[in-house]
């Protein structure tokens, strides 16, 4: 483990001296994200938290004392949805590039990574439910674009994004970590230590009201997309205590969001992609939570869900125990909501 600081090391530090040299350079190219609009945040802030944190992983998995050839796909992945989000930062791009690009990612994930869902576990009480070729495909094409645009669409107050994802990284380390899967727990180390070096420049921090930079649209879908990577991978390992709806509980929090909120929007005879103030943490500053309030609420939301995965993977809890829990907490969740936005609140500010 000892060995292992340096790569965790080097992450951190590349990630604040990129973002920080590159804050004056993202603000003469106009790469800020200006309020307007949803976005009542003050001033211009640098685009550059999502690049900074692919510099600082790729100079920690080069830190690394391990071969990273089957990793070839994620990278890939990685490059063309940076690419993509950033020229989404500079001149926002139509919904339709953007997904094509995930499709692309999606695509190199399965085909070229061979990283894909088989067996999504003995969900019903009875046998595995295994996945033949023609749908394995498919739905894990479909859970990558599910995840990567959850995160995208959490991405709304300072700290909150990246304090989420965080988290899952480091459930998904132990999870890793525990069923002696050592290259993909120090992969995810790097990610995470990248990841809290960005919350150092991003979260609300005493003395510091306001984010010195956002992640963007780069960080987000990288981030999304290496999630998925390792919740599809480490779920299919054979002959461990990892099993598929472990990991479901693991991005829960965004997950329960993103549907709750589409959910909402066709209730109301919207688009479920048109975009709105009807996210958790837009209620939760509604109700009178402060920015701060309402990452940390969200935070221990994300923690506890998650560990009921963790847990039940590493207790031997019944796959369809654990998901007839997570059915319940949705129902729950949604008729919660629902009340909640009922109630009387104050206007929005972020």
């Amino acid at each position: 483990m000892d060995s292992l600081l340096v790569p965790f090391i080097v992450s951190f530090i590349v990630v604040v001296l990129v973002a920080l040299l590159l804050r004056p350079l993202a603000i003469r190219l106009e790469l800020v994200d200006v309020p307007g609009g949803r976005k009542t945040h003050k001033g211009h802030v640098p685009l550059v938290g999502g690049i900074a944190m692919l510099f600082g992983f790729v100079a920690g998995l080069l830190a690394l004392n391990f071969p990273l050839h089957n990793y070839r796909a994620l990278l890939a992945g990685i490059t063309v949805l940076a690419f993509a989000g950033l020229l989404d930062d500079f001149h926002e791009l139509s919904a339709r590039a953007k997904f094509v690009a995930q499709l692309i990612a999606a695509l190199l994930m399965v085909v070229w990574g061979h990283n894909k869902l088989f067996t999504l576990g003995h969900l019903f009480f009875g046998k595995a439910i295994l996945l033949q070729y023609h749908l394995s495909v498919p739905v894990t094409v479909f859970a990558i674009l599910s995840i990567i645009n959850a995160i995208n669409m959490l991405d709304g107050i300072d700290g909150l994004a990246g304090g989420v994802v965080l988290i899952e990284l480091l459930l998904l380390f132990a999870l890793a970590f525990h069923a002696g899967q050592a290259l993909d727990a120090s992969i995810l180390g790097v990610l995470a230590s990248s990841v809290a070096a960005f919350l150092c420049l991003n979260y609300r921090l005493p003395g510091r009201r306001r984010a010195i930079v956002f992640m963007g649209d780069v960080g987000s879908m990288f981030l999304g997309f290496a999630l998925v990577w390792f919740c599809v991978s480490l779920s299919q390992v054979a002959q461990s205590s990892l099993r598929p709806i472990s990991f479901l509980f693991v991005m829960a929090l965004p997950l329960l969001d993103t549907a709750s909120v589409m959910l909402r929007r066709m209730r109301h005879a919207k688009s479920p992609f048109h975009p709105d103030s009807t996210h958790l943490h837009h209620l939760l500053l509604k109700l009178g939570f402060s920015v701060r309030q309402t990452t940390l609420s969200i935070y221990v939301l994300t923690l506890l869900l998650g560990l009921i995965g963790v847990l039940g993977a590493w207790s031997g809890v019944h796959d369809g125990t654990l998901f007839l829990s997570a059915l319940i907490i949705f129902v729950v969740y949604c008729v919660l909501l629902h009340f909640l936005w009922k109630l009387p609140g104050k206007e929005v500010k972020l």
